[in-house]
Parts: structure tokens; sequence; C-alpha cells
């Protein structure tokens, strides 16, 4: 029986490494794409959009 929960522990602890691995490299992906947190000109309003403000005063 010990051998048996050793094995599943084992199998367990590979299969988290494997999980935490495919996170990583998903996370990696995603913020590679991710255009608002890597193009800091994202949040820069355009000239129109300075011109056409709606606040007046």
């Amino acid at each position: 029986m010990n051998n048996v929960i050793r094995f599943l522990r084992e199998r367990e602890i590979v299969h988290f490494q494997r999980f935490g691995e495919c996170l990583r490299l998903c996370k990696e992906k995603m913020d590679a794409k991710n255009v608002y947190l890597t193009n800091p000109a994202f949040d820069r309003p355009t000239p129109q959009a300075r011109t056409t403000g709606m606040a007046k005063g």
C-alpha cells in the first residue's frame, strides 16, 4: 500500500509542475499580446479627443 501512495504522490507532483509551467507560458504569451500593458501610447488621448472634449468652462 505504501508504494501505491508513493507512486500517486510522485505523479501528482509531476502534474503540478507541468501545470505550473503551462500556466507560466500562457501568462507570458498573454502579456506579450496585451496592448494595454505593453503599449504606453494606448492611454494617451488622440488629438481629436482633446479638441472634442465634453468639458466646457
